[in-house]
């Protein structure tokens, strides 16, 4: 028994490849160039701006870690970090702990219930909206 390939049918599948990749990429394109531009850049500048001495002001041409060993070496600047980094982890555990188990009701319940569980769990992030427009109004 020989398998024969059909040239034909495998030029349908490279194109059917080549348009669905072509599809990929137009619809990424625009979410990559908004977290370069976003993300990135700023991000990037950051970088530059750490790496640069400040002088009278301004950022100095000369490269050094300066300011690096500067916040590493003082105390005030080492607990700022170690109480953030430690804020971060509880929060991101206590996050995670929570979620599973709404995840798990959302996906399990009646359509009702999973509105009512969304809308419990949407409801506080737009107090701060409702808050800020009646503030606007008055």
């Amino acid at each position: 028994m020989s398998l024969a390939v059909n040239p034909e049918a495998s030029r349908q599948i490279r194109a059917e490849g080549a348009s669905r990749a072509l599809l990929i990429m137009l619809l990424l394109g625009p979410c990559v160039v908004f977290l370069i531009v976003m993300f990135a850049i700023p991000v990037a500048n950051m970088i530059k701006y750490s790496v640069h001495p400040l002088v009278d002001g301004k950022i100095g041409a000369a490269l050094t870690l300066q300011n690096y060993a500067h916040f590493f070496s003082d105390d005030v600047y080492r607990r700022i970090l170690l109480t953030t980094l430690r804020v971060a982890l509880v929060t991101t555990f206590i996050a995670a702990v929570l979620a599973c188990p709404t995840a798990l009701v959302m996906t399990r319940a009646h359509p009702v219930i999973r509105q009512i569980v969304s809308l419990v769990i949407i409801a506080p992030l737009l107090v701060n909206v409702v808050i800020r427009t009646y503030g606007w109004r008055m």
